[in-house]
């Protein structure tokens, strides 16, 4: 095979390569959405089954701003949406964490736990429902807001991943 051949054959490889790529590449998704169908939703209020007061309005924030932010679905009302995102916060604990040589707290840890469902309108069925967990830690003494808004962050992320899923 002379010089000329192999160059043309090496060139022939490298065209079908390049067009195999291309044409593989052709159709993509670029929607992170696992439910293609479902283009809105309704996130109604959460409920708190806990005496912490207030835990289901920032959760009911940050699950919409999530929502929204991730360009997921859009938030429309009951009637009008394709689908319902519903919750209860069902625990919301504190216990020591870490301690020091003395054997005193150093270290709080809350842990919050929410229930979740996922109910598709237009088929009339319950795409799924789990439980989350989000946690924060925080230092003996001090304030424990930050653990609070870590941990239902945490929640409010775990969400968006599964409804990305």
């Amino acid at each position: 095979m002379s010089i000329t051949e192999r160059k043309t054959s090496l060139i022939t490889i490298i065209a079908a390569l390049l067009c195999f790529a291309i044409t593989s590449c052709w159709y993509y998704s670029f929607t992170d959405v696992a439910y293609s169908h479902i283009k809105s939703t309704h996130i109604s209020p959460f409920e708190n089954e806990t005496s912490e007061y207030e835990l289901e309005i920032i959760l009911n924030e940050k699950v919409v701003n999530a929502v929204v932010g991730g360009h997921l679905f859009s938030i429309e009302s009951e009637e009008k949406a394709d689908s319902r995102i519903q919750g209860t916060i069902t625990s919301f604990t504190r216990s020591a964490y870490t301690y020091d040589q003395q054997e005193e707290v150093n270290d709080y840890i809350i842990r919050i736990m929410v229930r979740i469902s996922f109910y598709d309108k237009i088929n009339k069925k319950q795409l799924w429902e789990k439980t989350f967990e989000g946690w924060g830690t925080y230092p003996a003494g001090g304030d424990d807001s930050e653990a609070v808004e870590s941990a239902l962050e945490m929640v409010g992320d775990k969400i968006i991943e599964q409804l990305q899923s």
